[in-house]
Parts: structure tokens; sequence; C-alpha cells
């Protein structure tokens, strides 16, 4: 057993390894969607759409590959799913139903490769 100062160190330094991941793979997938850019139009939306997706993919890609470092904790994978979860699909929610009515792109389900509660399974 480890003494309770090392627990909270070993426990502290997980907390900003995880921060830290977070920031770094998801900060610039979130950006995609943000309403900071100065860029508006259909074809503004489309391309925010068309960059949010392919971020995804990237993403997804490079977080499969740390959940395998969790292997053997189902627990851990199944947390770290769930923050990525609520980290994405509220956001995603709020710029579909934003842009929904709008006509972006003649046909927007292309655009919209996934909706987002099937981006749920996915994480």
């Amino acid at each position: 057993m480890l003494s309770k100062p090392t627990q909270d160190v070993i426990n502290s330094n997980f907390r900003m390894a995880k921060a830290a991941y977070f920031d770094s793979n998801f900060s610039p997938l979130m950006q995609a969607l943000s309403d900071d850019t100065k860029e508006k139009g259909k074809a503004a939306t489309k391309e925010r759409f068309t960059r949010f997706f392919d971020l995804f993919d990237e993403v997804i890609d490079r977080h499969r590959g740390v959940v395998s470092v969790l292997e053997d904790d189902e627990e851990g994978r199944a947390e770290i799913g769930e923050e990525v979860v609520k980290l994405i699909v509220p956001s995603l929610e709020r710029f579909v139903a934003k842009h929904r009515e709008k006509e972006f792109s003649k046909n927007p389900q292309k655009c919209m490769v996934r909706c987002p509660v099937s981006m749920t399974v996915i994480c």
C-alpha cells in the first residue's frame, strides 16, 4: 500500500495529465464549433462542419490509442469515454440546432457525417 501523501500525488498527477490530454486533443475540435469565427455564411458553416468531423476522426484515432493503454481498466475506459461524450455531444447538438434550419448546403446530411447521438457510441 502507498501512503496517503503518495496516493494524493499520484492522483493529482493523473488529473493534471488527463486535463492536458483533453486540452491538447479536444480544444481544436471544440474550436471548430465555436461562434468566434469571423467568417459567416453558408460556406463558413459548411467548412466548420467538415473541419469538425475531420478533426473528430483524428481525435478518435488518438483516443482509441489512449484507451488501449487502459486495457485492463474497464472502469477507467468507461469514465474517459463518458467525459469525452459530455464534452463533445452538447456542443455539437447546439451547433447542429443553430444551423439546422439554415440552408448552408444543398445536401446538409453530407456535411453532418454523424448525428450527435451516434457519437456517444463511437466514443
